[in-house]
């Protein structure tokens, strides 16, 4: 984690809608709901104060009639993609194991995070095209921090994302090799950003863009851990491809100990 600096509560939001203008480079004053929206800027929600850093864990898993996997169509004229997968491709965007366990899930702070500065990573965050498929499928990425996108495939692929979180609102970029495209940092966020292949319509990744570093995505069996939450209550989110932004947790931060959660999704 980034260098965390707590800044009085009330003064972010107003330096920043005082900053804001026609720039893609500055927050716009929209943003500030996403990353003020009940905690830091008033209410039960926040850092309690000192204390060691403490940690959330928990698992996410699906209640109810789940989707079920779908074979993909990857057949193209030049035949690449079917040769990376000589049992197929299955759809990623309903991962559920045993006892309903959710893969892909991002659990991050909602509220409570927005009192606090906090540094970018220095290391960037990397997506991969391999084999036709994106690499990750669901990642998080801090505002300022760097994202690389390459291709490790000897085929054409053709990046697109459009959006307000998005640099000058659109990124739209053939690759016809393996390579990578310059460094892209986000300055606004979004849960999450679609980047796809227009060439390759099942090719898609999602990017959830986020103000601090406080989140997760969950592993095949649903369980996530964020790491050095400051002590304190907070409210936390849980976002999946199908389902969006479905529920919200409280949880309690113990000075230099864990706080388990548990999410229960559903349609």
């Amino acid at each position: 984690m980034g260098r965390s600096r707590l800044l009085p509560r009330g003064l972010i939001p107003l330096l920043l809608l005082a900053a804001c203008g026609g720039s893609d480079d500055l927050l716009k004053a929209e943003d500030i709901g996403f990353i003020y929206a009940g905690g830091g800027g008033g209410g039960d929600y926040g850092p309690s104060g000192g204390g060691a850093p403490g940690r959330i864990t928990g698992k996410v898993r699906f209640q109810g009639k789940p989707w079920q996997p779908r074979r993909l169509d990857i057949v193209t004229a030049d035949g690449f993609c079917v040769a990376g997968h000589a049992q197929g491709l299955m759809s990623e965007d309903f991962l559920m194991g045993a006892d309903g366990a959710l893969k892909d899930v991002v659990v991050y702070i909602k509220e409570g995070a927005s009192g606090a500065k906090m540094d970018p990573p220095k290391e960037p965050v990397v997506l991969d095209q391999l084999k036709c498929q994106y690499h990750p499928h669901v990642a998080v990425i801090q505002i300022g921090q760097e994202l690389v996108i390459k291709s490790s495939d000897n085929t054409n692929h053709n990046v697109h994302m459009t959006g307000p979180a998005v640099p000058g609102g659109e990124l739209n970029q053939s690759m016809v090799r393996p390579s990578a495209l310059p460094p892209i940092t986000f300055k606004r966020p979004e849960v999450a950003l679609r980047v796809y292949c227009d060439v390759h319509n099942w090719m898609t990744a999602w990017l959830a863009i986020l103000p601090h570093p406080f989140h997760a995505v969950t592993a095949e069996d649903g369980t996530f851990a964020i790491e050095n939450v400051p002590p304190g209550k907070y409210r936390l989110a849980a976002w999946q491809e199908k389902l969006g932004e479905k529920q919200y947790v409280d949880v309690t931060v113990p000075a230099g100990g864990t706080a388990a959660v548990e999410f229960v999704l559903e349609r």
